[in-house]
């Protein structure tokens, strides 16, 4: 049954990899990621995650290995924080595996939380989706899965959670039922797979040929994440209508905009102080 558990959000990620039935991880740790490893080293431990873990020397490795699991047919996970995802850039480059990858942000040049991180990594062509509290990391880390493996998206998906703000402060989560999880999120079953080599023919068609430095490949590359707003719209609606939760169509939420003369456009945690920043203003007379 579906129950409550005070977490930070840190655990939310982890809880939500757990969730979805992640098959390999691996990370380096930094802070302050480093608590996503731990916790799910606990579920491994306790029997309560099949899970592979690769111990690796540094974030590149940790990014490669995951892209190579994925290549064999496992459903993957990776994290990390600030200058560890700039240390990603290369592999991250054109990425067209399935992968999800928590980012907690931090500065690069300092330990407080900063979306200059993530935002860096923009042309690297993964979906972004940003989170403004716990319980949407848990559901987020979910749909991201459902995202990626879509056949019309088959890309990477970057989670992005402010540092210490988030990922240590604790807050009551929903953790839904593993059995209607399973149901939303079937099983990873990879176009091709590095296990069940094809033809070269039948690889072509499946998408393998794409090989990226090229202006047509890149073209390709957007008009899939493009085209893969529909695709979150879709999971994020089919979310709500099993979990009861759901997070404006996956795109973006609306607070009180009707008839506002000014807006605030936030992301992150920063979104929780402007709704009530907005509320009391709004009751104050402006408009």
């Amino acid at each position: 049954m579906p129950h409550k558990e005070l977490m930070v959000g840190n655990k939310a990620v982890a809880y939500g990899a757990k969730l979805a039935r992640v098959e390999v991880a691996s990370a380096y740790p930094i802070t302050p990621q480093t608590t996503i490893v731990q916790y799910l080293a606990e579920f491994v431990a306790q029997g309560e995650m099949n899970m592979k873990f690769i111990e690796v020397e540094s974030e590149i490795s940790a990014q490669i290995s995951v892209q190579g699991a994925s290549f064999a047919g496992a459903r993957v996970f990776t994290a990390t924080s600030g200058p560890g995802l700039h240390y990603m850039h290369h592999p991250m480059m054109g990425c067209q595996r399935p992968i999800v990858m928590a980012v907690v942000h931090r500065g690069v040049k300092s330990m407080e939380p900063d979306h200059t991180d993530l935002m860096s990594q923009r042309d690297t062509g993964w979906i972004h989706l940003y989170c403004e509290d716990s319980q949407e990391v848990l559901d987020t880390m979910i749909m991201a899965y459902k995202i990626a493996e879509h056949k019309d998206v088959h890309l990477p998906v970057a989670i992005g959670l402010d540092g210490y703000i988030l990922s240590y402060t604790s807050e009551p989560v929903e953790i839904p039922d593993q059995e209607d999880v399973d149901k939303f999120l079937p099983p990873f079953k990879p176009d091709y797979s590095l296990a069940e080599p094809l033809p070269y023919g039948e690889w072509v068609k499946a998408g393998g040929a794409r090989l990226y430095g090229s202006q047509k490949a890149w073209i390709q590359h957007h008009d899939i994440i493009n085209g893969s707003k529909k695709v979150i719209q879709q999971v994020d609606e089919e979310y709500g209508k099993m979990f009861g939760r759901s997070y404006g169509g996956g795109l973006f939420e609306e607070y009180k905009c009707e008839d506002a003369e000014a807006v605030i456009i936030a992301m992150g945690t920063i979104a929780s102080t402007a709704r009530v920043a907005i509320s009391e203003l709004q009751e104050e007379g402006y408009p």
